[in-house]
């Protein structure tokens, strides 16, 4: 979104009325990214009360996760990398704003990673656990980015899920290619 701001007098910058703008454009930007993710929450929460490491390699889940256009991983605590839908392979092998390093995800810019490790820690990290998600921007190279949505996979009725660990469902989309 694009904000403008018109005066009929010619004014010299005001640090302060500049401060606000840039604040009011983060919060509208904060509520288009939540809209854009409810659908994806919804399917992390299908795909969380349906998943278990010793199904997801059946046929019918994995046709279904690489028919998203959106990259899917399934990550540890860590980063390291479960799953990872076709799309998702995708985003890897442009590694524009995503790379893989020693099975972990890696964003290729400083910030990113820090950001996406930090949303990945706020999920699944020791304390107490979100049930909900986390929607972050990550920076990449020549004006690329995705926006990320990492989510919780919760146990629902199944104690064993994930021997105890805990993991994350993270789903990465080109802000650009969004419908």
């Amino acid at each position: 979104a694009v904000l403008e701001f018109f005066s009929t007098t010619r004014q010299l910058p005001d640090k302060h009325l500049l401060y606000i703008v840039e604040s009011i454009g983060e919060q509208l930007g904060r509520v288009l990214e939540r809209q854009r993710s409810q659908q994806q929450q919804r399917e992390a929460v299908a795909i969380s009360d349906t998943l278990n490491l010793a199904t997801i390699r059946s046929d019918a889940l994995e046709a279904t996760l690489n028919a998203f256009t959106t990259g899917v991983y399934l990550t540890d605590r860590q980063g390291r990398i479960v799953y990872m839908n076709r799309a998702a392979e995708r985003q890897v092998v442009t590694g524009k704003v995503i790379r893989i390093a020693n099975g972990r995800l890696a964003p290729v810019d400083s910030k990113a990673r820090l950001t996406l490790g930090r949303a990945i820690d706020a999920v699944i990290g020791e304390g107490d656990q979100l049930t909900s998600g986390i929607t972050v921007a990550l920076a990449g190279v020549d004006h690329a980015g995705l926006i990320a949505t990492v989510l919780p996979l919760l146990s629902g009725e199944n104690p064993s899920f994930c021997r105890g660990a805990r993991m994350a469902a993270i789903f990465m989309q080109d802000p650009i290619e969004m419908p």
